[in-house]
């Protein structure tokens, strides 16, 4: 659970308009964040560990047992993410209640060597439903009750029903398809331009930013996240930002940075809106896809029109683009799609 602890304690801050004094501040500091230390993380290696890694079913009872009786997953394609140490090493994976098929009891169990060298990953993934003694309620159409191996769980979506863009986030020539929350704690609107039959990530800027975002030496439309590295254009022609890049190393490390194409907003996408969507973007795809744009039970379409990058002036292109093109809407949004 490291890596989501020092998340928590890079994402809280004080807001200094509302300190009235240093003692206050210092208050909010220790009950706004969490602390870990070294030495817990060496005590964490140092146990031994009786877990039977190679068995899924008994690493997904315990990472069962390991949290809380009523949790909530953030993440809008519906992971719960977790790691843990065994043996020395780092393990990472998530339970996904995906919205395909966890009304018929199912859910998806991943977990991994969360290691730099990718084949010593050890991968392992399973699908388990009652078949499996593992029983499924659905409270309601955000709430499920997972009991397994005596452990019963309670897993909470991210409601965001009532999180709608604001006027100058979305065009005229745009759809809407959806809200989306990622592992990062960043979030974005996900539209669609009918003119130039691509897709656009856009910062959802309507409350406070869980990053901090500084102006680029490149171009004073460009900006990147401290936390996140993730890159947006100040959109010429509305008030907002564009995704325009994310990390290459962070993809490459398949870690909470490496940004939204794997967060769609599966719970709140409006019947066939985002299937018709990608359909138009890509007239020639060879397969048939279902509404969440799944080919399989395990293949999904690939939403990526932002770059993969290693250093910011990867990004310059992206100013020319929309510079060259300001006077021509259908070309300078064309600029902010890879695949264009």
């Amino acid at each position: 659970m490291i890596e989501a602890i020092i998340l928590l304690i890079s994402i809280a801050h004080c807001e200094p308009g509302h300190i009235k004094s240093a003692a206050v501040s210092r208050l909010n500091v220790f009950t706004s964040s969490r602390l870990i230390t070294n030495e817990s993380i060496i005590d964490e290696l140092n146990k031994d560990h009786q877990l039977e890694i190679d068995d899924p079913r008994a690493v997904l009872s315990f990472v069962l047992r390991s949290i809380p009786d009523n949790v909530n997953i953030y993440p809008t394609e519906n992971y719960y993410y977790f790691k843990f140490f065994h043996h020395g090493v780092i393990y990472a994976g998530n339970i996904r209640l995906d919205a395909a098929d966890r009304d018929d009891g199912v859910i998806h169990f991943t977990y991994f060597r969360d290691v730099h060298d990718k084949s010593q990953l050890n991968m392992r993934t399973i699908h388990i439903d009652y078949n499996d003694d593992l029983l499924m309620e659905r409270l309601d159409s955000l709430t499920y009750r997972v009991t397994f191996d005596g452990k019963v769980t309670v897993f909470n979506l991210n409601d965001l029903s009532e999180v709608k863009p604001l006027s100058n986030h979305i065009r005229p020539d745009e759809v809407y398809i959806g809200s989306i929350f990622d592992e990062s704690g960043i979030q974005f609107f996900l539209v669609f331009n009918n003119v130039t039959k691509n897709f656009l990530y856009i910062l959802n800027d309507i409350h406070r930013v869980q990053d901090q975002m500084v102006k680029t030496d490149i171009s004073q439309h460009i900006i990147v996240g401290l936390r996140t590295r993730f890159a947006f254009y100040k959109d010429h022609n509305l008030e907002r930002f564009i995704l325009i890049g994310v990390v290459k190393e962070n993809v490459w490390n398949n870690n909470y940075y490496d940004g939204p194409f794997d967060q769609l907003p599966d719970n709140f996408i409006d019947g066939e809106t985002f299937g018709d969507a990608f359909r138009l973007s890509n007239p020639t795809f060879p397969f048939a896809i279902d509404r969440f744009g799944k080919t399989s039970s395990t293949t999904r379409v690939l939403i990526r029109p932002y770059a993969l990058y290693e250093v910011e002036d990867d990004l310059y292109h992206f100013d020319q683009c929309a510079k060259r093109f300001h006077n021509s809407e259908m070309e300078y949004y064309k600029c902010f799609d890879i695949n264009d």
